[in-house]
């Protein structure tokens, strides 16, 4: 079978070297295995030989020093063809890198409570986002006093909530990192059930503070602008690139709309139809 994987024919097999069969840059290993096969009578681990036509081949190998009735040495060789199973585990590993280091950019960490076990996982960006070094390993209540205390009361409701009816929650909330800073973060979370028993809640948790702060800060100066238009003692309109409404003083309701409020998304043009748009 090994020699099939190796593409040789029967005849050809007979006076190959092992040196012959690993890469150039493999042989100075083979040197050390012959050491040790020679002390210890056996040796196992992993070995790189090439194909006929030069493909490397990964073989994980049990192999034994026997001797013949002659008293020549010969090996036994017990060996298993990793090459695909190693070259998935290479695809994973980068495709684990690549998440990992997009999680990063986008500021986005992967988490799981295991109820079964009761354990708690994080992934590198979420301890990135709360501030703590690479080998800290959280419990549930550890996890849940990251957050300011009104965000806690509403972070453990929910996740009841979904343990107990399977449903996921979407929310914001602020947290507190390990230095004392306070931040928005966006928290996911999607319960797993069997057999009628929630064994896992898993989802992401997502740095939102710059985008969620200047958020607030638009809309405090929309409630301060839409405070002076509402209350200044002149007729006042705020109107969208369409001239849709968006905010009116109430002096301006007295002299064109008889102090009626206006519908939602009312329109100036539907409003006053004789006035052209140009």
């Amino acid at each position: 079978k090994g020699r099939e994987i190796l593409r040789y024919a029967k005849e050809e097999v007979k006076g190959l070297n092992l040196k012959k069969l690993v890469p150039s840059h493999h042989v100075g290993l083979v040197e050390e295995y012959l050491k040790r096969i020679a002390s210890n009578k056996e040796d196992s681990g992993m070995m790189v030989l090439q194909t006929k036509d030069g493909e490397d081949i990964s073989w994980l190998y049990h192999n034994m020093l026997e001797t013949d009735e002659n008293g020549r040495s010969y090996v036994v060789s017990t060996a298993l063809n990793m090459t695909d199973r190693l070259r998935l585990e290479n695809d994973l590993l980068h495709t684990k890198q690549i998440l990992e280091q997009t999680n990063a950019v986008a500021q986005v960490g992967g988490w799981e409570v295991n109820l079964a076990e009761n354990k708690v996982y994080w992934s590198d960006s979420t301890k990135l986002i709360h501030g703590v070094d690479p080998d800290f390993t959280p419990d549930f209540e550890h996890a849940i006093g990251f957050y300011e205390p009104e965000s806690q009361v509403i972070l453990r409701g929910i996740f009841e909530n979904a343990v107990k009816t399977r449903t996921p929650y979407d929310t914001e909330l602020r947290l507190l990192k390990q230095d004392g800073e306070s931040i928005w973060v966006r928290v996911k979370g999607i319960p797993e059930f069997e057999n009628d028993v929630c064994k896992r809640v898993f989802g992401i948790i997502q740095d939102i503070d710059k985008s969620k702060s200047l958020f607030l800060e638009l809309e405090r100066k929309e409630s301060m602008l839409r405070a002076f238009v509402d209350y200044v003692p002149a007729s006042v309109a705020m109107f969208d690139r369409d001239f849709n409404y968006i905010s009116v003083s109430n002096q301006w309701l007295e002299d064109f709309h008889e102090g009626v409020s206006l519908p939602p998304n009312s329109n100036f043009f539907q409003l006053f139809p004789n006035i052209p748009e140009n």
